[in-house]
């Protein structure tokens, strides 16, 4: 998902002109995502730097680039603390918006996707600090390199080397995206599959042994309100949920951040999209947005067309 993290760049930080926003919008916008997990508040943050941009004499910044980065930094931790705190007593367990793509058999990963921290990594990046998780995203999704980084933090690239160390503690072993989307999608399309034929045996080839399933209803729609652990009982909570919408139920695939995934229409609506991640390719973790606050960005993708006219 990014530069390895024993390695390192040793460019100095690249100046971009005054129109150069335009240029980096993209990567802000994903900055701004990564950080707080919401679609919407990551295209207010951008549009505020945008804003704050123009009342800047960029002649006078030694370097707009690392200039706009900051901004849009700063802007995504003070959202960041205020999502915290309105997720007080949150109702079971909390996922990020899906940032939703459509899947295209053939095509290679685009650079936006990889830009996009998958749902799991997301969800461990709660454990994160404010510093640590800009170092982590800075470095690890942007590919940005520590001398790069620095002076987006105001900080020495050797602290920021530090603190990005800190962080990869923290969070342990992160999904593996090594493996090619095209075998992915045929895992997902098997699963997809095996689900609608309550094929239990075929679903379990499918999942490690050590599965786990995230689900995030919101308290607004019945969900999983403990992780799900094991191939065993993933699969039962899978083929429960079927068996009660079978009729109305049509799954399609997608891209969500960058992964292959699944939407879950229940006739015309969108009911679920879940993320979908691998070990040794077979399926080791299933993250599904259930809450339909946080499907508003998903339903105005172009991955989606009604399951009667696809």
């Amino acid at each position: 998902m990014g530069a390895s993290p024993d390695t390192d760049r040793t460019s100095k930080p690249t100046p971009v002109p005054p129109d150069g926003f335009l240029t980096e919008r993209r990567r802000l916008q994903a900055l701004a995502y990564n950080m707080t997990g919401s679609v919407a508040t990551a295209e207010d943050i951008v549009q505020d730097a945008w804003l704050r941009w123009q009342t800047v004499d960029s002649s006078a910044v030694d370097s707009p680039r690392a200039y706009l980065y900051r901004i849009v930094v700063n802007l995504a931790t003070t959202a960041l603390a205020r999502q915290k705190r309105e997720r007080d007593g949150y109702p079971g367990e909390w996922l990020p918006e899906p940032w939703v793509t459509p899947w295209v058999p053939g095509a290679d990963d685009a650079a936006e996707a990889r830009e996009l921290a998958s749902l799991a990594v997301l969800h461990l990046l709660d454990r994160l600090g404010p510093a640590e998780r800009s170092v982590f995203v800075l470095r690890t999704c942007l590919e940005m390199s520590y001398d790069e980084i620095a002076p987006v933090l105001g900080k020495s690239a050797a602290a920021c080397r530090q603190i990005d160390s800190r962080a990869r503690r923290r969070l342990g072993p992160l999904p593996d995206r090594a493996m090619n989307i095209e075998a992915r999608a045929g895992v997902v399309q098997a699963f997809m599959a095996a689900l609608a034929g309550e094929d239990k045996a075929g679903l379990l080839a499918l999942l490690t042994d050590d599965a786990v399933v995230v689900q995030d209803g919101g308290g607004k729609v019945r969900a999983a309100r403990n992780i799900v652990r094991s191939a065993e009982f993933a699969a039962r909570l899978f083929l429960g949920l079927w068996r009660k919408r079978a009729a109305e139920t049509t799954y399609l695939p997608c891209v969500v951040n960058g992964d292959l995934g699944m939407a879950e229409f229940h006739g015309e609506r969108l009911h679920s999209v879940s993320a979908i991640h691998f070990r040794g390719g077979r399926i080791f973790g299933i993250y599904s947005v259930v809450a339909p606050a946080k499907l508003d960005a998903a339903r105005q993708s172009p991955a989606f067309t009604p399951p009667d006219a696809a």
